[in-house]
This record gives C-alpha cells, structure tokens and sequence, in this order.
C-alpha cells in the first residue's frame, strides 16, 4: 500500500499578493507534453490571482495587526488602527455592495499528481472495488486518493457586510475601553472568513492546453500537432479512467472530434475554427467535472 501512495504527490502554493508567470515558446512537442500539467497548474494560478482584492486583504492583515496591538496593551495605536479599518472597509463597501458580497483575499492552490497511466488506473480502480466489497474501507480509501490527479483551489473571502458590522463593534467596545470585549469581536470578525474549494480535474485541462499547441504549429509543423493530439486524447482518457468523466457517452464526442480534426490536419484541410470548436467542447467538459464547495 505505501508503494501506492508513493505515487500521489501534492504541490502547496499560497497565493495572496504578487505572482509571475514566464513561458517558453521554444519547447519541442516533447516538452511541451510532458509540461503540460504544470502549465495548466500555472493558468490557473495566473486567472486566480487577478482575483484577490488586494485592499480587502489590505483589511484583513490590519485586522490582524489589531489583534495584537489590543492583546499587546497597545490600546492608543489600536485606536488608530481600527478607524483605519473602518475607513478601508467604508471604501470597499462603496465599490462593492451590491455587486459582491464577499471579496477573495487570498488563493491557495493544491497540485495533486497521481496516477498518469491508464492501464494502472484501470487496475487500481478493480482492486479498490474489490476492497470495498470485502468492507476494507481504510485500504480502499489508499487506493482512491492515488487515482486522484486534480488541481485544488481553495479561495479565502471576506464578507464584507458581516465583517463591517463586526469591525464598527469593535470600535465601539475600544471607544468604551472595554478591551476584552474588543478582542472577543475582533476574534469573531477574523472568524468569519469562508474558505471555497474548487476542484478541477488536471487531465482535462492539459488536454485544452495541449489542443491550443497544436491550433499553434499544425500548419507549421503536421507531425507535431498530431502527437500533441494524441497525447490531449489520451488525457481525456486518463479523466475518464480516473472518475472525472463519468460515461462513454460524454467522451466519445470529443474522441471522435479529434479524430476528425487528425485526418483533416494529414489531408491539409483543418483550420484554426476548427481547433477553437474542439477546445470549447473541452472546456465544456471541464467546467462540468469541476467541483466546488464550501470548506470549514
């Protein structure tokens, strides 16, 4: 069992303020295949940072510096501090209310590189069955977290609302010098902040990053872009083999579109369309595989 385990890896990768991204248009088909699932990890990061409300989180960090300046007996600068707050959060409810109702303050991403053969998958998946039917749940459980190959993107908001409300609390029990009291909202706003997590299958998005390299070159170079074809049908496979996709019946379209772009790209005949209709479908797909829910 720990060989199982051995496989699945997870990558942490905090997000709240800057992030830079490079890329490298030299790579040959090879690496670009084999790069794949970290550009994919990479896209996300780039969409999720933009975003991070940087005055909310601006909000949250002065919260927290409060808390120690209150538990300090640093009761003058925490005065200063709290209308800060206030200040910056009147701002933001200006801009925001009505529009959000809770603004993302920091991004973490989860990487989980599991299985990547489907073969091996396949057999895991007969072998945890098995388990279970015998009740070996913990076993089971092991086998499971193997076949999992996804990105984890669990994002902190601050309601703005409730956390306003909060906050003009707390200044009211410093106005009164009433420090304990203080501290206990303040805990009670900091407390507030929700944690979403979204689930996205890693397969399935390689497979749109390895149809746009292709849409790239597939007029330059054929052989190329059949192989990054391949290998973006193949993880479509691996999506389906793993759970993402549930039935035959939802990836056998986008097989079979693949397919048909292939012979297009041998016979000279495919156009850029055609890869933006296939990348659509697969994004499609995707969004359908992803999960996202509220995590305490």
């Amino acid at each position: 069992m720990k060989k199982i385990l051995s496989i699945l890896v997870a990558t942490v990768l905090s997000i709240s303020i800057s992030f830079s991204q490079s890329s490298d248009k030299s790579q040959t088909t090879e690496q670009l295949m084999e790069t794949a699932g970290k550009r994919s990890v990479e896209k996300v990061k780039a969409g999720e940072i933009e975003k991070v409300i940087q005055e909310a989180l601006a909000v949250f960090q002065k919260s927290q510096q409060l808390l120690f300046q209150l538990t300090h007996n640093q009761i003058d600068q925490a005065k200063k501090t709290v209308k800060e707050i206030q200040q910056r959060l009147e701002k933001l409810d200006k801009q925001y209310k009505g529009k959000i109702d809770k603004l993302p303050i920091q991004v973490v991403i989860i990487e989980v590189d599991g299985i990547d053969d489907i073969e091996l998958a396949e057999k895991l998946k007969k072998e945890a069955k098995k388990l279970l039917e015998e009740n070996d749940v913990p076993s089971a459980r092991d086998i499971l977290n193997a076949l999992r190959n996804e990105i984890v993107i669990e994002t902190h908001y601050l309601p703005l609302e409730i956390y306003k409300d909060t906050i003009d609390l707390v200044a009211k029990f410093l106005e009164k010098n009433n420090i304990p009291k203080a501290v206990e909202a303040l805990n009670i706003a900091l407390g507030t902040i929700e944690i979403e997590q979204t689930i996205i299958p890693k397969p399935i998005a390689e497979a749109v990053l390895l149809v746009q390299d292709a849409k790239a070159i597939f007029k330059e170079d054929k052989k190329s872009a059949l192989q990054l074809l391949e290998e973006a049908k193949r993880k479509l496979k691996l999506a389906k083999a793993l759970g993402y996709i549930r039935t035959e019946k939802e990836i056998e379209p986008l097989i079979k579109e693949i397919e048909k772009l292939e012979k297009q790209i041998r016979k000279e005949t495919a156009e850029k369309v055609l890869f933006e209709s296939l990348e659509k479908k697969i994004k499609q797909t995707q969004e359908k595989a992803t999960e996202t829910k509220q995590r305490k």
